[in-house]
């Protein structure tokens, strides 16, 4: 047997730049250089960290003043349970719980808010006070020593009026975070430590 030829390509063939015929030859595709120079990796390093620090700027403040607003509402839904509590005092009684309405000697001692029947519960971060005395605060039930709201807030309790506050610390500065309710249901944020 005689071994079979590949036939020769004419050369008018080869040099026609449509029309190659490549005959078992593997062709691989020339290496890809890259040429990245060490100056842009770090330009984009800086970029991108530099950006990343931006958006950080932004966005960190307002997740802080998030938490605060959500721990303020402590404040705001207890002051609120304590108005429905005065309020249903008042119509049972002809008058909001007041401290010569309840006995000296009664067990458990009642206050201007047990008197009216609202105790917290859960765990506390503000401080209740009525008549210009802390009755509820962080720890109470544990035997935590009391803490009063400074500067006072000038809660009093008497026959057709009463002003109960709250104060607690939302953020970590020596500023209070302070709110009032009045007998009109008012309720001000007296001091927003979130501001300050």
């Amino acid at each position: 047997m005689s071994a079979e030829r590949c036939p020769q390509i004419p050369e008018k063939e080869r040099r026609h730049p449509e029309f190659h015929i490549v005959r078992n030859v593997e062709i691989s595709p020339p290496p890809v250089v890259h040429k990245h120079s060490s100056g842009s990796f770090w330009g984009s390093l800086v970029a991108f960290l530099f950006i990343l620090l931006v958006l950080a700027a932004i966005a960190i403040p307002n997740f802080l003043n998030f938490c605060g607003r959500a721990k303020q509402s402590e404040a705001k839904q207890n002051l609120g349970a304590i108005f429905l509590a005065y309020e249903t005092f008042h119509a049972a009684n002809g008058a909001y719980p007041a401290a010569v309405s309840f006995p000296s000697l009664s067990d458990p001692p009642q206050n201007c808010f047990s008197a009216a029947d609202w105790v917290p519960t859960g765990r506390l971060r503000y401080t209740y006070e009525c008549m210009g005395a802390p009755i509820y605060w962080a720890g109470w039930d544990t035997g935590a020593e009391a803490k009063a709201c400074e500067p006072a807030l000038g809660t009093y309790a008497w026959k057709d009026g009463y002003k109960v506050g709250a104060c607690g610390q939302v953020d970590n500065d020596p500023t209070l975070d302070e709110w009032t309710l009045n007998s009109n249901k008012e309720i001000k944020n007296v001091v927003d430590d979130l501001k300050n």
